[in-house]
């Protein structure tokens, strides 16, 4: 946990240069969650969920283009192998988010960063999000890892 909080605290302070120093804005705040269906070489697929928690930083935007940073938990769920057993995949992420509006509610963007978890190392994904309301936002994904790559449906909340 203390690598990924460091982690993410270090993408937010790169990604920022000196605008750390504007006092951060809670309207920029986002949570979210939602469940993937994961595929893993010689396994059946799996389902599980993921949580997460980001921020827009609005002295990144480059018109159209907006950059946010997320920190999640993702869960696989349980892949069966074809020769017996079984194995999963948990842990902690930080990746940094472009977005690029299409409208004004419907976003494309892409991820990268990395999963500090039991599938450690890069992970790269891309996305659509379609604003339902103001504050509550519905999102697709696909998110490779070093091991396993997931479709990804998700609700996020923005404050």
């Amino acid at each position: 946990m203390k690598k990924a909080v460091t982690s993410l605290g270090l993408i937010i302070g790169l990604a920022s240069g000196g605008a750390f120093a504007q006092q951060l804005d809670e309207r920029d705040f986002y949570i979210g969650g939602g469940i993937n269906v994961n595929s893993l070489s010689g396994a059946d697929d799996s389902t599980g969920y993921q949580l997460f928690a980001g921020y827009k930083m609005p002295w990144l935007d480059v018109d159209p283009f907006n950059v946010a940073v997320e920190l999640g938990y993702l869960d696989t769920g349980d892949f069966d192998f074809d020769v017996g057993g079984d194995e999963s995949f948990s842990g902690i992420w930080a990746n940094a988010l472009v977005g690029y509006p299409v409208s004004r509610d419907v976003q494309f963007f892409g991820r990268a960063g990395f999963d500090f978890g039991d599938d450690d190392g890069l992970m790269f994904g891309v996305g659509a999000g379609y604003a339902l309301t103001s504050q509550l936002e519905l999102r697709g994904e696909y998110v490779v890892r070093d091991n396993t790559n997931s479709v990804q449906a998700n609700v996020a909340f923005h404050f």
